[in-house]
């Protein structure tokens, strides 16, 4: 790959996705150029499009570093982290993993292609390099040993996200949507809030203020009746 603008997003997102396609061996589609405060390398929720920060997160960063960037998003080691229980993992237990999922990919794109290994020692000093091959239950037990030792402080931007964090919906977001539209009772129905998330409970009585009409479109209760709407 020739001389490459890295304020050109079209040129960056062509030039990377075909990156991507190599080093994966087909299986990440392409990149995806990701921005704001949170942007960082990582995967997309099905592991198919690796996410790739824009503007970059470093002034020293240069196209070779966004090459090793993309190629530890490549690793297979990514795809079989993402099949553990990260949900589960405390934030200090997290970055522990990351670092050993990190020094696992390390040793996979070394042993593929050597010339990046000037870059990547640059930015990744302190990694040490791992097993490509090491399945994912020693992985999370290396990474809760370290977690234990406090090895786990610094944070490698060149890393990125472990694949499948953040995808799980904060609890009070599923708690309104279970509140919004679904019956208290055992029905698996689901209504808009109205007359119908108001259950009437066996041997009680409902009742409500009338709303001032006298006629039988009235909508209130009476003498625990519900009148014809």
């Amino acid at each position: 790959m020739g001389a490459l603008s890295l304020t050109n997003t079209s040129e960056i997102e062509a030039n990377y996705s075909y990156l991507a396609r190599v080093f994966s061996e087909g299986r990440r589609q392409g990149v995806r150029l990701v921005s704001g405060p949170q942007r960082e390398f990582g995967l997309s929720l099905k592991q198919g499009w690796v996410n790739l920060p824009f503007p970059l997160l470093s002034e020293t960063w240069n196209q070779r570093t966004l090459t090793c960037g993309v190629a530890l998003q490549c690793s297979p080691s990514k795809d079989r982290v993402g099949k553990l229980p990260l949900q589960q993992l405390s934030q200090r237990q997290l970055r522990a993993l990351s670092i050993v999922e990190g020094g696992v990919a390390l040793g996979w794109v070394l042993a593929r292609w050597p010339n990046l290994a000037p870059e990547l020692h640059n930015h990744l000093n302190a990694i040490e390099t791992l097993d490509p091959e090491m399945p994912p239950d020693a992985m999370l037990e290396l990474a809760l040993k370290k977690a234990k030792q406090h090895e786990s402080n610094v944070i490698w931007p060149l890393l990125g996200q472990l694949p499948g964090l953040g995808t799980s919906k904060p609890e009070f977001v599923k708690a309104i949507k279970r509140l919004y539209g679904r019956m208290p009772w055992s029905s698996k129905h689901k209504y808009a809030p109205q007359q119908f998330s108001i259950p009437r409970l066996r041997g009680t009585v409902l009742s409500a203020r009338r709303c001032g009409r006298d006629d039988q479109t009235c909508c209130c209760y009476e003498a625990g009746k519900m009148a014809k709407h």
